[in-house]
């Protein structure tokens, strides 16, 4: 989700959640969950650091979870089926909601279960069907030798989920609730949703026959994970305040493969000599999270309003990733005759990382209405944070082939790196009742997201005598900061007719210090995150919904987004300056990602939404609704 414009990354918002906090219920969210059993979704625009815990640069989303009944017993069951363009079959969609007292008003139990099959639509038409052997480049004239060397996989990057949610809710009194839920999702991904197409150099045979819905990729590139998330949400009424308790527990173990023959072709190591060369990773993930947040909201009583909380978020992840290349063992062997030994497993690369990160804060905000029109808000948030990181790189076909190190070996050199900071964040709000239906206010707020480790190992100091291949970080490559956000904003929110016309108006302003972009190691083309210099955000945002009979209802919205960055960002495209009489690239001359004043990737400048409601009692006491949506953006 990208709020603003606020992203760096071409595909999307990144792993680590993006510039969005999310959450569900009260419950920071750090797992890519399909949610099932919602009951609402609240948007939080602009940073939300002085209200919520979880650390937040463009805003918040609210996913809040039907809650448990405590006085009625009730079952849904839900089916779909759907086709895809493309796709060669039909996908589908199940679910089943169930809700019943234990004891009457006193304990009772909700559970959720949903099974996604989505058949996938993209072709991997270009798949090595034997590695090491067959060739990933054939003569694409020549059909024969295109079906010799490579096979079909359709549909592959199909997708089946289940989803599981049972929530266990006691409420004793009439001041106390509390739910304790388990959530538990396994995600089955057949493959990347990804094309080449229009993108590959026109000299590549590939670019001539390579469809739009077709993939490039040698590998099929299946993905397997399971995440479960344990909450306690605790509320209690203390008369002068409700005191909020959320402590969350999340896993996630995640194991893939992906395709890197491209990739190692780009770095000249003359991989492409070999006629047969291709390569795919193995990888896995395994990440333990523990949040607790506590908030102290003031009951509404005279001018004054506030709320304080405090945040602790720990979390530990291990992970390692494997790079093979078959066959390639074999071939400096028998045809350079480099004089090492052999690499029966075609481990080419192989890297292991221990990140543990704490974050501690507090933050509360403060409201005073000065008069019947005026309110005044101030905001403040304390923070600091830590990231130690344990990580190793290998190359053992490399170390074997080339300089004799025994077979089977893997050799690790753990380095350790490390990231802290500290720092305030505020909120000042002004708004101001102009008429009893129309109310202006302007706005100036601070966002943050934590800095960390990249996890590769520090290169050695004699780095630029080593003219063999190596993996490994320098300095300003081993860690990245904190990123930050200043955002004004000034809106109008706007009711007519007695309630019946809503319009919402606000131009904003963010200015984005210290960007975290994506982007890999001189050496070794290692994936990093590094840090811009900073970017902006600017436009305007317009909303309307209207009540034009008792049963018809409309909606539009429109934004003008004008992001971009204000400073070169380095080290994120590789440009080279040498090529061989292949047009293989033989000398990395620079590396760079956009110049100051290019435009943000992910977010379009402009989009549109309008929707019609239409609502209408049928069969006595049933409500029969018919919605139609249309959306439009302009190019990404």
């Amino acid at each position: 989700i990208i709020v603003r414009g606020l992203n760096t990354n071409s595909s999307g918002p990144s792993s680590d959640g993006g510039t969005v906090a999310t959450y569900f219920g009260d419950v920071p969210l750090f797992l890519n969950m399909r949610l099932i059993d919602v009951n609402r979704v609240e948007v939080l625009i602009g940073p939300q650091g002085t209200l919520y815990g979880a650390g937040t640069l463009g805003g918040a989303i609210r996913y809040l979870p039907n809650e448990v009944e405590m006085d009625l017993t009730t079952g849904r069951v839900k089916g779909d089926v759907f086709s895809v363009a493309e796709s060669d079959s039909m996908g589908g969609e199940a679910s089943f909601v169930f809700n019943t007292p234990l004891i009457d008003d006193t304990l009772a139990i909700r559970a959720a279960v949903n099974y996604f099959n989505d058949p996938g639509y993209l072709d991997y038409n270009y798949v090595v069907r034997e590695s090491g052997v067959s060739l990933p480049d054939p003569d694409w004239t020549d059909p024969t030798a295109v079906s010799e060397n490579l096979k079909q996989v359709k549909d592959a990057n199909g997708e089946k989920t289940l989803t599981g949610r049972v929530a266990l809710r006691w409420t004793p009194n009439d001041w106390f609730d509390g739910t304790v839920s388990y959530f538990y999702q396994k995600r089955e991904v057949e493959g990347r949703s990804i094309t080449q197409y229009g993108a590959l150099d026109p000299a590549n045979g590939l670019n001539d026959v390579l469809g739009p819905y077709e993939s490039a990729y040698r590998y099929e590139e299946p993905r397997e994970q399971e995440d479960d998330l344990l909450s306690l949400e605790l509320k209690a009424d203390l008369g002068f305040a409700e005191l909020v308790s959320a402590t969350g527990w999340s896993g996630s173990e995640d194991i893939g493969n992906r395709d890197q023959t491209d990739l190692l072709i780009r770095l000249a190591y003359s991989y492409e000599e070999f006629p047969a060369f291709s390569a795919f990773t193995e990888e896995v993930g395994d990440i333990d999270r523990f949040t607790q947040e506590i908030r102290l909201v003031s009951e509404p009583s005279g001018p004054l309003s506030w709320i304080v909380g405090g945040f602790y978020y720990d979390t530990e992840s291990f992970g390692y990733s494997k790079e093979f290349t078959p066959g390639f063992d074999e071939y400096a062997l028998n045809v350079w005759g480099v004089g090492g030994n052999p690499r029966p497993d075609s481990l080419e690369y192989y890297s292991v990382d221990y990140t543990d990160v704490k974050e501690q804060a507090l933050f509360g905000e403060v409201s005073y209405e000065v008069t019947d029109k005026l309110t005044i808000t101030a905001g403040l948030r304390a923070y600091e944070y830590e990231v130690n990181s344990r990580s190793a790189v290998d190359l053992p076909l490399f170390e074997t082939v080339f300089l004799g190190r025994d077979p089977d070996s893997i050799v690790l050199d753990f380095g350790e790196e490390g990231a802290d900071d500290s720092g305030t964040l505020f909120k000042f709000n002004a708004s101001y009742q102009v008429t009893d239906d129309v109310l202006a206010y302007a706005t100036v707020s601070e966002g943050f997201r934590i800095g960390g480790a990249n996890g590769v190992a520090a290169c050695p100091p004699d780095i630029d005598e080593i003219q063999n291949q190596i993996i490994c970080a320098l300095p300003d490559e081993q860690v990245y900061t904190a990123d930050t956000t200043t955002n004004y904003e000034l809106g109008l929110k706007t009711t007519f007719f007695k309630n019946k016309l809503h319009f919402n108006a606000a131009v904003f302003n963010v200015d984005w210090e210290d960007a975290q972009v994506g982007g890999a190691t001189v050496n070794g083309q290692q994936p990093i995150t590094t840090n811009a210099e900073g970017a902006n955000s600017r436009g305007v945002e317009l909303f309307t919904r209207a009540v034009l009979t008792d049963e018809l209802t409309m909606y539009a919205t429109y934004s003008y987004t004008k992001a971009e960055l204000t400073a070169d960002a380095p080290f994120l495209f590789n440009v080279y300056d040498e090529f061989d009489e292949d047009g293989n690239p033989t000398n990395l001359d620079e590396l760079f990602d956009g110049k100051d004043g290019d435009r943000l990737p992910g977010s379009p400048e402009q989009q549109f939404s309008f929707g019609l409601t239409y609502t209408q009692e049928v069969f006595g006491d049933k409500m029969l609704d018919v919605n139609y949506g249309i959306t439009a953006q302009s190019d990404i």
